[in-house]
């Protein structure tokens, strides 16, 4: 199997062409399941998704207890690359995943139960299936079991319970769950009302590289919220946060910019004129 330094796939059917990858990413015990997933992975970047797809089937079937393939084929029939578009069969196929013992496998179904994209909107199931999710230590799971809560979907809308799962989230540095936590300080959701403690929250989400984080602080500093107003502060967050690509944030900087021209161009009252009111 191994010759030069290289591990030839040679017992794969698939592989029509001379084809070769490198041992020393794999080990031996994986090679050829690894460099197969990895021929998939480098069809599918070039474009070839029916080949890519016929090396995704081939992984499998290889290895059933292994959940890379069948995360990979479950994202094609989601999405219809190469295929015909199939909710229901990429459903599946993520279940097949979960049942491997995949996080994100569960957190996708999950997804499918929470839009009905498939199957019949179902928050029960969606819950059941955020919290596997959430065990398998999926931050995006447990960032989402919280706002269901905050939102009371599926469950009793509880502002405490939200809080609880917004911090496991924050543990892990999610910067949405950082932010949402700030916003519930601010505003005393679930907690005591604590303006200068939300901004605290703000800050260590800005310190991550959060967008919409800064555009939060360049508000408080607008506003006075949590901290004496400062027009200038608050400008400089919202210019970090509109060069971080927050939407909001150029948008508050390109209508203060046509303000600014706007008032400039206005032509000055002479002594003899009175100002318009």
């Amino acid at each position: 199997m191994f010759a030069g330094g290289i591990i030839l796939l040679a017992t794969c059917p698939l592989l029509t062409l001379p084809v070769a990858v490198s041992a020393q990413a794999f080990c031996p015990a994986k090679d050829e399941y690894r460099g197969i997933i990895a021929l998939g992975d480098r069809s599918f970047s070039f474009g070839d998704y029916d080949m890519a797809l016929k090396y995704y089937e081939y992984a499998q079937k290889m290895d059933i207890t292994n959940p890379k393939a069948y995360c990979r084929m479950a994202m094609m029939y989601k999405s219809g690359y190469g295929v015909e578009r199939d909710f229901r069969h990429a459903l599946e196929l993520y279940m097949r995943a979960s049942e491997c013992g995949d996080g994100r496998a569960s957190y996708n179904v999950a997804v499918f139960y929470l839009k009905g994209d498939g199957v019949e909107v179902n928050y029960a199931e969606a819950r059941r299936w955020l919290g596997v999710a959430a065990e398998r230590g999926n931050v995006d799971a447990i960032y989402q079991m919280g706002r269901m809560y905050y939102l009371g979907i599926g469950v009793e809308k509880s502002y405490v319970e939200a809080l609880g799962w917004f911090e496991r989230a924050a543990a892990e540095r999610y910067q949405p769950a950082l932010v949402t936590i700030g916003d519930m300080m601010v505003k005393g959701l679930g907690c005591e009302k604590s303006p200068e403690e939300g901004i605290q929250w703000y800050v260590r989400a800005a310190d991550f590289g959060c967008a919409e984080a800064m555009r939060c602080l360049a508000g408080c500093y607008a506003e006075g919220t949590g901290v004496e107003a400062d027009p200038q502060e608050a400008l400089r967050w919202y210019q970090k946060a509109a060069d971080a690509g927050d939407a909001k944030a150029k948008e508050y900087l390109m209508a203060a910019h046509i303000s600014a021209e706007h008032i400039s161009a206005e032509p000055l009252a002479s002594p003899d004129e009175p100002r318009a009111e």
